[in-house]
């Protein structure tokens, strides 16, 4: 009977709606009354749900259970039926904003009186996270929970919860700011102020999209938990937005000032409170996704529209329960819906292989040959299109409602995902297995986008990722091996069909071809990087990247596609195919130093010397020819195998290789070649012998170079260590002669 102060979903799916009548109701997903959870003796000005995933996974202890905000400055902890368990004295003057932290372990609450504070779940005060001079409105957590970020007058602060460390604050508005969120996947901010006006900020509070001054009367605003989009509240008004800020449609809900807003955990459903007490259910409708030349757009929550953009042809799906979740790539529509996941082909959608499901779930991502979905009983399951289960893979602190297409990648043999105890770390599993492998792609600092190539085998396995400082990596899976690509990068993607990596870096499309030649051949990335196009100041983001064409999304939200020449697609396709003849006869007949740059990689990576020496002489490349031929020359296999390790810069496998076969000098001789004296002295040391090789290289080195010795260990050994090269050079040809019995007699 009166406005309606704040909404929230329990993990039943449940809408509980909470009025400044001192009621709380609950709801179902239809919109039908369930029963009133209980009548307070004040008035509530906020209240929030402890955590769904959180709800799970505390079983029924916590279950359901929420906070309330009362006018007096009181915070109450309420079970599910609606009985106040514990009441806290938090504030003088009002609780205006309450926030759990993700995983439930904290609780934030913000007052009239301007303190920000710090409860513990059972409601023990922690710390005084801030004082602001005017009352903080409105509080929401960073997406890792290690700050806060909050409203007070025209300003937003983002907070540490270490209460030493520097906080940010800015002038956001013209007027008060009314409503805040900061999306966990997407890392954005958005803010709605009383100047009629709302905004999108990246996590350091720097701005990238305000609105124009056209809707009057904005009071809330909320992020759709995929990241994809957001909801402004306002007068008689429901304004949908893009991530980036691009108003998709507006709804007119004639029912008062919209001031609360509420999505689902699976984004899929919107409940919206208004002041004149009204509660309204929504769909987000018109969701679309592409693939080459299918499109699949969601009419409403039963009903799917696929259309062919070549022979035109429109078909429509209709699904008999609510639909949860889409996803259309390499060839099959997925569908999950709050029993089922449906599995259509998209050139025959007649009947589709079906498996249920326990839970709701959600595509996370999807490869050539199998696809990931995540349910809200916090498990995984990859299964192939066919509908066969192929593992459940699983680890202490998985978090399904974390995951999303961003921080996964998938292939045949592989899956990888970001480790959400601690971000710098990438976890491997079998897809077949769902075991964990021994494998962990460490960095420095937190994982944010990740992507899996997907041709060849485990041993071929390799992945991009993007980190927090929008640099762009390449990392090996079998060995893991990190190398920087490029900085700035916003959006990186493999290609489905060939060893083709796009990416947009500072506004521009940027191409590699054959990027694993930067464990080959790091050299060779700059003549197989090619910018595509530059699209200054307008492009939003990279979203497909399918056979030849990109899909780009303009910050306007408009979509463009461009395409590639298909010259390196024949080329890999040689390749692939170990058609190594055609493609060498290819780059003879296009000349171009891209082609010549992926083959001469994709060679040395298959040990096919003689087309690798070819390939860098076309080049250019003539020390790496010369070394080539070098390598060719070697009569020992183990040699030869420590050589490639040389050129492909792995020095310590070069090493190994050669002291494992017991070819000590050799191993010495490695090291010295590279400068290595404190390492060559080292195995020299150890083995006992060729220390005074050692010693005299290094002292022809430095006559050579009029340097002084400013080693002390090589100056003790100086006067300890006899240096006659007559037997220093007998000792070299007796090693080399006993290397030449071990090969004669496969020793």
């Amino acid at each position: 009977t009166d406005c309606i102060a704040t909404l929230g979903w329990n993990s039943s799916n449940e809408l509980l709606s909470c009025s400044h009548d001192h009621s709380v109701w609950r709801w179902n997903r239809n919109g039908e009354i369930i029963n009133k959870v209980h009548v307070f003796a004040e008035q509530i000005e906020d209240i929030h749900l402890f955590p769904t995933m959180s709800q799970r996974n505390c079983g029924v202890t916590n279950g359901d259970m929420f906070v309330v905000g009362y006018s007096n400055g009181a915070i109450g902890i309420i079970n599910k039926g609606g009985r106040e368990e514990r009441r806290i004295d938090a504030h003088e003057g009002a609780v205006l904003s309450l926030r759990w932290n993700l995983d439930g372990t904290a609780l934030a609450s913000a007052g009239a009186d301007g303190f920000v504070k710090l409860w513990s779940r059972n409601g023990v005060l922690r710390s005084n996270i801030f004082q602001s001079g005017n009352p903080v409105s409105a509080l929401a957590w960073a997406p890792d929970s290690s700050q806060l970020l909050f409203a007070s007058g025209r300003n937003l602060t983002i907070k540490h919860i270490q209460s030493l460390t520097k906080h940010t604050v800015w002038e956001s508005h013209d007027a008060q700011v009314m409503g805040i969120d900061w999306n966990r996947v997407n890392k954005h901010i958005v803010s709605i102020g009383a100047d009629d006006c709302y905004k999108v900020w990246d996590c350091f509070g720097r701005l990238l999209f305000r609105s124009a001054s056209q809707v009057s009367g904005l009071s809330s605003i909320s992020w759709c938990p995929s990241g994809e989009v957001f909801v402004a509240g306002a007068y008689n008004l429901a304004v949908l937005c893009d991530n980036r800020g691009h108003v998709l449609s507006k709804e007119n809900t004639k029912s008062g000032t919209v001031r609360a807003l509420a999505w689902t955990i699976d984004g899929s459903q919107l409940a919206l409170g208004s002041t004149n007490g009204t509660v309204m259910f929504g769909h987000v409708v018109q969701r679309s996704t592409e693939w080459l030349r299918s499109k699949a757009t969601l009419k409403d929550s039963h009903h799917i529209q696929i259309q062919d953009f070549l022979d035109e042809n429109v078909k429509d799906i209709e699904i008999q329960d609510p639909i949860i979740h889409m996803s259309l790539e390499f060839g099959y529509l997925v569908v999950t819906t709050t029993v089922q996941c449906l599995v259509y082909l998209i050139q025959d959608l007649g009947t589709p292989h079906v498996m249920d499901v326990k839970d709701m779930s959600m595509v996370v991502k999807q490869c050539p040959f199998s696809f990931l979905i995540a349910d809200f009983s916090n498990e995984l399951h990859i299964f192939t299109y066919k509908g066969k289960k192929l593992s459940n893979p699983n680890f202490f602190g998985l978090r399904t409602d974390l995951l999303n297409s961003q921080n996964v990648g998938l292939s045949k043999d592989t899956l990888g995902l970001v480790d959400f105890n601690d971000p710098k770390n990438l976890k491997l599993f079998d897809t077949n297995t769902g075991k964990e492998l021994e494998q962990v792609i460490h960095h420095d600092v937190p994982i944010m986008d990740v992507d899996m190539n997907q041709q060849g085998t485990i041993a071929d396995r390799m992945l991009i990722f993007i980190d927090s400082n929008n640099d762009l990596y390449i990392a090996c899976i079998v060995k893991p091996c990190i190398i920087k690509l490029a900085s700035l990068a916003t959006k990186a993607l493999w290609s489905s069909s060939a060893h083709i990596v796009a990416a947009m870096v500072d506004q521009d499309l940027v191409i590699w071809l054959y990027p694993q030649a930067a464990f080959i051949d790091e050299d060779l990335l700059s003549i197989l990087q090619a910018k595509k196009e530059c699209f200054k100041g307008q492009i939003a983001a990279l979203r497909s990247f399918q056979a030849t064409r990109f899909l780009i999304q303009y910050k306007n939200g408009a979509f463009v596609t461009r395409s590639m020449s298909p010259k390196p697609f024949l080329l890999f396709e040689y390749i692939t195919s170990n058609d190594w003849k055609q493609a060498k006869q290819l780059c003879w007949v296009l000349k171009e130093m891209p082609l010549w740059a992926s083959l001469a990689a994709a060679a040395m990576n298959a040990k096919l010397y003689d087309i690798a020496e070819e390939a860098y002489t076309a080049l250019g490349q003539i020390d790496k020819s010369e070394f080539i031929k070098h390598l060719k020359a070697q009569a020992s296999e183990v040699v030869r195998k420590a050589e490639h390790a040389l050129f492909t810069r792995q020095f310590k496998d070069a090493e190994s290789i050669l002291l494992n076969a017991g070819l000590v000098y050799r191993g010495i001789k490695l090291n010295l070649r590279l400068l290595n004296w404190d390492r060559a002295l080292e195995i020299a040391m150890l083995h006992k012998k060729h220390v005074d090789t050692v010693l005299w290289r290094r002292g022809q080195y430095l006559l050579d170079t009029n340097q002084e010795e400013t080693k002390e260990v090589f100056k003790n050994l100086k006067d300890q260590v006899l240096i006659d090269v007559e037997t220093i050079k007998q000792c070299i040809s007796e090693d080399k002669n006993l290397e030449k019995f071990q090969k004669e007699h496969r020793v």
